[in-house]
């Protein structure tokens, strides 16, 4: 029995070792710390990023990193936040992205990625999607244009008027598409970083009472289910009444005549929940994972309404920089809910104000 439990303990330090030194050998820097809030753990790759030596090993994490995000991020000073994740940029240019696990009564350990590459190529694509679009745009208007005109040049024929009105209804879908498309890049850009005390229970009736007519136009039940009392929160109102202005309108959309349409808020631990359901014609499978990547389109929508769903790239774009998640659960044939989480924040986040562009439109798909 002893020696048993002897080359147990053996095995248990061989692998431990082997962990040490793969985690060592990592690209990709690794820090932990124990509950103290002293390093336990910091491999080469966070040494040379950070220019510190392995004397660090035991050392307050404050006393060897001066750096107020790292600090934040690792939730220590009086900084704690339901987010474990967060973008650090160096000094040189480089940006990792960091994820921090918190394993409880052992302590707390980040790792990062570098995603330099992928910034600069996602700068690079919204430059490129902001300038197309500006250039698309002027087209587009005079395609419209000449498309209204050609009632007034003389009589036209039904089929003539069904070709006008086609002409019409793609030329607003373009133009649909490319406002969602300049929203997301200014979204991402982090143009509009106005931060403000939010009520979301009064956000989201204020846009439930604005919508209502449109349910009332195809005879539809619209339910609203709000708590009595919720905790304010800070954020950007605007655009997160533009985010549920949308997600209303799909269901108002997709949801058949005489359908339902239900609104429900509730708070679960820290975080409110919303969920926006419908009975309308689902979206397949196969189709949900890429729907808020702005490209996709359902097939089955598409035969039966002829139109895409346009505004969840910003839908999207909106929630996950209020820290937040958004996603969808649908049953072709009987209908989606979509569902938003937002954290509760107890203070205003300390960010920059900024000039910020003119608003979309609060469309709706």
């Amino acid at each position: 029995m002893a020696r048993d439990c002897i080359l147990a303990i053996d095995d248990s330090k061989d692998n431990r070792s082997k962990l040490e030194v793969i985690m060592h050998h990592s690209e990709d820097p690794i820090i932990a710390i124990g509950s103290d809030e002293n390093i336990t753990l910091m491999n080469r790759a966070a040494q040379a990023v950070f220019r510190v030596e392995d004397e660090s090993i035991g050392m307050p994490l404050t006393a060897v990193i001066d750096r107020t995000d790292i600090i934040e991020l690792f939730g220590l000073g009086g900084k704690e936040r339901s987010s474990r994740q967060a973008e650090i940029q160096l000094d040189n240019g480089r940006v990792y992205l960091a994820h921090v696990t918190i394993v409880k009564d052992v302590g707390r350990a980040a790792v990062m990625q570098e995603i330099t590459r992928f910034k600069e190529l996602d700068r690079v694509k919204s430059e490129l999607v902001s300038i197309v679009s500006h250039d698309v745009r002027s087209p587009l208007t005079a395609i419209l244009g000449y498309a209204e005109l050609l009632s007034r040049a003389g009589p036209i024929n039904e089929t003539q008027a069904e070709f006008i009105g086609r002409i019409r209804r793609n030329v607003h879908n373009i133009t649909a598409l490319i406002s969602d498309q300049l929203d997301v890049a200014r979204i991402e850009a982090g143009l509009e970083q106005e931060i403000e005390c939010y009520h979301l229970p009064t956000l989201i009736q204020d846009v439930v009472n604005g919508m209502r007519h449109r349910a009332d136009v195809k005879s539809q039940t619209f339910g609203l289910e709000l708590p009595s009392h919720l905790p304010p929160s800070h954020g950007n109102p605007l655009r997160l009444r533009q985010a549920v202005r949308i997600l209303i309108g799909n269901a108002i959309k997709y949801a058949p005549e005489r359908g339902k349409v239900l609104v429900t808020v509730n708070q679960q631990d820290e975080q409110i929940v919303m969920r926006v359901q419908d009975d309308g014609i689902g979206i397949p499978a196969a189709d949900q994972p890429s729907i808020f990547e702005g490209s996709s389109r359902s097939e089955e929508a598409t035969r039966q309404r002829r139109r895409t769903r346009l505004g969840l790239p910003t839908v999207k774009s909106v929630v996950e920089h209020h820290q937040g998640q958004v996603w969808v659960e649908s049953d072709p044939g009987k209908g989606s809910t979509f569902t938003i989480v937002l954290p509760i924040t107890a203070e205003s986040p300390e960010q920059p104000s900024a000039e910020r562009p003119p608003l979309g439109n609060d469309r709706a798909d």
